[in-house]
Parts: structure tokens; C-alpha cells; sequence
């Protein structure tokens, strides 16, 4: 086969030369076609080969495309696993970090209700103090009005019983 451009009526065209023909495309595509009425063994040989060759060489190209678009696809698919996971740690981490937040506040709420049950505790400690001793003030202070009294009750009955002993005489 010979491929060569000719000029047809004016017209450049292509032309390609076959055992015992030629097709002729002009620029209108129409076709005239004068086949080889015979063709023999070796060339339905070497035309069945360059088919075969030509299938070969598209079943590769789709092969390799298909291998491609899987390998893309694979990619994507492992991106978006890688992604996922990235969010799904990063959701983990949050989380993480808002428990240790919250066992950091608890901590401190801890501390600071302790403190103040010992302030409340040393205060109502000092009030049990400060209550017994005016209690024991109080108390003392009733012991030394009672005694005063009784004493006064002593001197009068004294004083009455003197009277009355220098009323009898």
C-alpha cells in the first residue's frame, strides 16, 4: 500500500494504491472505490496479521486505560479514606481535649468546694468556740448572780433573824 497525493480534475486529493486497484477520496469524501478482484494468500495472510496486530494494539490501549481509570479511582478512594480518617482523629482529638477540659474543671470545682467545707468547717468550729464561751461566760456570770442573790438572801435572813432576835429581847 502507497499513500500520495494526486491532482484530480484540479483538486488535490489522496490516493492509495492497492494491488491491482487505487481508491481515490476527494475533498467532498465521496468515495470511488476499484477493488483487487483477487488477492492472494500471502496478502489475506499479511492483511489478517495487521488486523490481528491492530485488535492487540487497541485491547492494550483499552487495558492500559482501564488499569488508569482503577488506579485514579483507587487514589480517589484512598484519599477519601485518608480524609475520613484525618476527620475522625481530629473529631477524636476534640473530644479528647473537651474531657480533659472537663476533668480539668471538675478538678477545680473539687478544689474549690473543699476549701470551702474547711473554711466553713474551721468557721463552725470558732462559732462552737466562741459559742461555749460565752456560754461558760454566761454560765459564770449566772453562778455569780446566783451567788450573789443566795448571799443577799443569807444577809437578809440574817438581818431578819437579828431582828427578830432583838425584837424577842
Amino acid at each position: 500500500m502507497v499513500s500520495y497525493a494526486v491532482t484530480n480534475n484540479g483538486f488535490r486529493s489522496q490516493a492509495i494504491r492497492v494491488r491491482g486497484g487505487h481508491c481515490t477520496i476527494r475533498p467532498n469524501r465521496t468515495e470511488t472505490l476499484t477493488p483487487d478482484p483477487v488477492l492472494d494468500d500471502e496478502d489475506i495472510e499479511r492483511l489478517t496479521a495487521l488486523d490481528l496486530v491492530f485488535e492487540q494494539v487497541l485491547s492494550a490501549e483499552e487495558l492500559a486505560e482501564e488499569a488508569a481509570a482503577k488506579a485514579k479511582a483507587d487514589d480517589e478512594a484512598a484519599a477519601k479514606a485518608k480524609a475520613e480518617q484525618d476527620a475522625a482523629d481530629a473529631a477524636a482529638a476534640k473530644v479528647k481535649a473537651e474531657e480533659e477540659a472537663a476533668a480539668k474543671a471538675k478538678a477545680e470545682q473539687d478544689a474549690a468546694d473543699k476549701k470551702a467545707a474547711e473554711e466553713a468547717a474551721a468557721k463552725a468550729k470558732a462559732d462552737e468556740e466562741a459559742a461555749a464561751k460565752a456560754k461558760a461566760e454566761q454560765d459564770a456570770a449566772d453562778k455569780k448572780a446566783a451567788d450573789e442573790a443566795a448571799a443577799k438572801k443569807a444577809a437578809d435572813e440574817a438581818k431578819q433573824l437579828d431582828l427578830s432576835g432583838q425584837s424577842k429581847a
